[in-house]
């Protein structure tokens, strides 16, 4: 099981708050349609502009430093050099993107109200997530 200390998540970034939701698409039953949604807590961190470029260039050396290791590699090196540098290049574009990160959250299901962890994920406004209790799926939208 994954350790999960609420107030080291707590102190990475700022709160927020959001809602679970019954995703009414996945669920058959009309009891299930009939739940209220549920509030929840989020952990977000901002990147700033200069931590999205450090982490940008990390990874395009990582790339670098594997592409370099392909051109050891006889004839295949022709077709592995190439595709690494493509590969590092748009890695880097996509390491630099995310300026938010969902470092974590908690909630009570809409379904059984138990208590729900959501994990460190890339920051999107709404999502998919499932409960641990009861392995309903349910929507997780920010309030902001």
């Amino acid at each position: 099981m994954i350790e999960f200390n609420w107030e080291d998540i707590k102190a990475l970034g700022q709160s927020y708050p959001a809602r679970l939701i019954g995703n009414k698409n996945l669920i058959s039953s009309a009891s299930a349609l009939k739940q209220p949604d549920s509030e929840a807590e989020l952990i977000i961190i901002f990147r700033s502009r200069l931590g999205r470029i450090f982490r940008g260039g990390l990874v395009f050396i990582a790339g670098l430093l594997v592409t370099a290791l392909s051109a050891l590699i006889p004839v295949i090196h022709f077709i592995l050099v190439p595709l690494c540098l493509i590969v590092t290049l748009v890695a880097t574009l996509f390491a630099g993107m995310n300026a938010k990160l969902i470092a974590g959250g908690q909630g009570t299901c809409p379904y059984c109200t138990a208590k729900v962890r959501i994990f460190q994920r890339r920051w999107t406004a709404a999502f998919i997530d499932r409960c641990e209790a009861c392995s309903k799926q349910f929507e997780v939208r920010s309030l902001n």
